[in-house]
């Protein structure tokens, strides 16, 4: 990965925040992020689209915004 795409990851990370929204959209994958800190912690998130829909997917998971761009940033450098 070039310092560009790590940059443009970087940023799009930082844009993950947490969420408190209450919405069941449709037509949009489910999108969630496993974070493994160096000391072993595991952090569950989930896209807050789908938060107001009782997906078994959604247990254990907190709801987030910024997925989707973080997503986009990933196929795009996944795709060169």
């Amino acid at each position: 990965m070039s310092g560009a795409e790590l940059a443009s990851v970087d940023i799009a990370f930082e844009k993950v925040a947490l969420s408190t929204a209450k919405t069941c959209g449709a037509d949009f994958p489910v999108l969630t992020l496993d974070v493994t800190t160096p000391s072993g912690t595991v952090h569950l998130y989930v896209d807050d689209f789908y938060s107001s829909c009782p997906w078994d997917v959604h247990v254990g998971r907190t709801f987030v915004t910024g997925l989707g761009k973080l997503g986009n940033v990933l196929a795009q450098i996944s795709e060169q």
